[in-house]
């Protein structure tokens, strides 16, 4: 049974066709807010069922009375039989950090220097893949997920210099400073304004740094989120 996934974040895509090659029973919809610049509903819900058992994936942050927040609560509502994941950042979205360090010598960023709580991917598609029956039991809620740890932002920046054999610079600068910054670059300004934003969010210190959550759903503790470019970390 294929999974049909809405959504921009290929290598989720890709993660969670092959986890699904090996079930039987499982939601067939993955709607994905993640990474998604513009938010309208209706672009989320042309061509799927609205009565089949859907996950929604969605992104963690403290003030949920935003617009983002509205899409959610209506895909809520149209799919009778979804639930809601806000997760903290996938680890997929590491390499992207890396490749730019690798590019400039530099780490730059809004995150908090406090740092994030990365998710491990394979965790999350995990919990994309539980049973119809219990799609159901949740439907209509949304569920924080995070993963095992908050990871600094000084402690990711000696990871990439041990992966890069390079020294790097971090700077973790204010929303306007990262916004110019980026500007010289040549992105897309709402791109750039998007990507800023979802920093700022993503590591809010009024979060809390983890949840029990995901364990519940997927029935063992969070994996440790893949941060070294080859292996797990210790």
């Amino acid at each position: 049974m294929k999974i049909h996934y809405m959504g921009v974040r290929e290598p989720l895509k890709q993660i969670l066709e092959d986890k699904a090659a090996e079930l039987h029973d499982y939601p067939l919809q993955i709607v994905d807010l993640g990474g998604s610049i513009k938010y309208e509903s209706d672009s989320f819900i042309n061509s799927f069922d609205l009565d089949a058992e859907t996950i929604i994936l969605s992104n963690r942050r403290y003030n949920l009375n935003d617009e983002l927040g509205y899409v959610e609560t209506e895909l809520l509502q149209k799919y009778k039989k979804s639930i809601l994941y806000r997760t903290s950042p996938l680890d997929i979205g590491i390499e992207l950090y890396r490749g730019w360090a690798a590019a400039t010598g530099i780490l730059l960023t809004a995150f908090s220097p406090v740092g994030v709580n990365w998710i491990s991917t394979q965790d999350v598609a995990s919990a994309c893949l539980i049973s119809k029956k219990d799609v159901n039991v949740r439907a209509g809620k949304a569920f924080d997920l995070t993963g095992a740890e908050v990871i600094s932002m000084e402690r990711l920046k000696d990871i990439f210099e041990q992966d890069l054999e390079m020294q790097i610079d971090l700077q973790c600068k204010n929303k306007e400073e990262a916004i110019r910054m980026l500007m010289q670059n040549n992105m897309p300004l709402d791109l750039i304004e998007w990507l800023v934003e979802y920093q700022i969010l993503s590591s809010d210190d009024r979060l809390e740094p983890t949840t029990n959550i995901l364990e519940q759903i997927i029935g063992h503790p969070p994996n440790a989120a893949q941060l070294f470019e080859n292996k797990q970390i210790n």
